[in-house]
């Protein structure tokens, strides 16, 4: 059975629905079916808090309304306009993009209102860095045109910020294209530069040629497809972590459990990771979350078995001498523990300030713990030599002893 990355992979359009009115007719509004299988109806609250959204209830994948502009400048600001808005939505299995395109600036506030009375209609708006661009942008340009009444900006999802949360770690940059390459496998060929689209579209005005346009509505299209294919899979994996292929990711997903709470989720996923670049990181974070938790002794055999690969670093070793000595109430063990964070900050301390910085709070710690250890020994020791004086001068003064006979 093919998996769900691979159904989002093999996602193609099936046809025009409507062809691009000739120039000079007004707004070009271009719609376009896909066939793109979600295997949901719904995403569930809970799925959603961890994407980002705080929805408060389930939202119908129907309601889902996902946009994407294209800019006179890239950068927003003054006198930028969007000449150019995506909306895509599922119906069933087929999803359906529809596109706004103003071919002069008087246009605009006609564009604005289909938009926005598409906004009207859904549940919750889907972008990429929307927060931050699109939809100040939108609502500066509603402003600026007197539609303020008309624009209307329902639940927003912006999946930029889940995707880093999950992906950052294992492919770094997470813009839109890398994404598209890096995760679904399907790279952009021939595809329209996202700082090439200004120029293009001020070419477009003094030259009236519509053609130039086809480029910049396929990357927009695309955009939107992506950003479709990008929450099916983000749900899925929330909800199925060990579906991940890359050990990387399923630690990432692991840490959104935890910031949520979900200290059993999180740990699944923690153990999970025992690929040799991620096994330790991964061991470190499940103790750090037990430790947090006042779990104290898994936290300390999940340190241990992080030493135990010789994962050794200054933080490992305070944190479990600290639930050794506190926690445990076992100083000897502490003591050793720290000696061997010494013996590896010894090595470094040359190397810069911190690791120097790190070995003077292990030797520091390591003197009190000295002490510490030596005075419970030692009273330990006077202890035993009392009881041991105090049994024998009471045997030798009862009335079994030789004095009394």
């Amino acid at each position: 059975m093919a998996s769900m990355l691979d159904r989002l992979r093999a996602a193609q359009p099936i046809r025009p629905q409507e062809k691009p009115a000739p120039a000079g007719r007004g707004l070009l509004i271009r719609d376009t079916l896909t066939e793109l299988p979600a295997n949901r109806e719904t995403l569930k609250a809970q799925t959603l808090a961890y994407l980002g959204l705080d929805a408060g209830r389930d939202i119908a994948l129907k309601d889902f309304l996902f946009i994407d502009t294209e800019t006179t400048g890239l950068r927003g600001g003054a006198g930028t306009v969007a000449f150019l808005i995506g909306a895509g939505w599922y119906e069933s299995n087929t999803f359906h993009v529809r596109q706004y395109l103003m071919r002069d600036y008087h246009q605009e506030p006609e564009m604005l209102r289909r938009a926005f009375a598409r906004f009207v209609e859904a549940g919750c708006l889907v972008t990429f860095n929307g927060a931050s661009f699109d939809m100040p942008l939108l609502e500066s340009r509603a402003t600026v045109n007197r539609l303020q009444d008309s624009f209307h900006n329902p639940l927003h999802l912006d999946l930029i910020h889940a995707a880093r949360r999950v992906f950052k770690l294992r492919i770094r940059q997470c813009s839109l294209s890398s994404l598209e390459e890096r995760i679904f496998g399907m790279p952009r060929e021939g595809d329209l530069p996202g700082a090439d689209i200004p120029p293009r579209y001020f070419n477009y005005l003094k030259s009236r040629d519509e053609s130039l346009m086809d480029d910049v509505l396929r990357h927009n299209h695309l955009d939107i497809l992506s950003l479709a294919r990008l929450l099916l899979l983000m749900g899925h994996l929330h909800e199925n972590p060990l579906d991940a292929v890359h050990h990387q990711d399923i630690f990432s997903i692991g840490k959104v459990y935890e910031q949520h709470g979900q200290v059993e989720k999180a740990a699944a996923c923690f153990k999970a990771c025992t690929d040799r670049d991620i096994r330790a990181m991964a061991g470190v974070r499940l103790a750090d979350m037990y430790k947090r938790h006042q779990n104290n002794l898994e936290a300390a055999d999940t340190y241990e078995a992080v030493l135990g690969e010789n994962a050794v670093s200054f933080h490992v070793c305070t944190a479990l001498a600290k639930i050794y000595e506190h926690r445990l109430y076992d100083p000897a063990r502490a003591l050793a523990i720290v000696k061997r964070g010494m013996l590896y900050c010894a090595e470094c301390r040359q190397l810069s300030s911190r690791a120097a910085a790190e070995y003077a709070a292990l030797e520091h710690r390591y003197l009190r713990l000295k002490r510490k250890v030596d005075n419970h020994r030692h009273g330990t020791h006077e202890q035993t030599e009392n009881t041991s004086g105090a049994a024998e001068t009471s045997a030798g003064s009862g009335p079994g002893s030789a004095d009394h006979l």
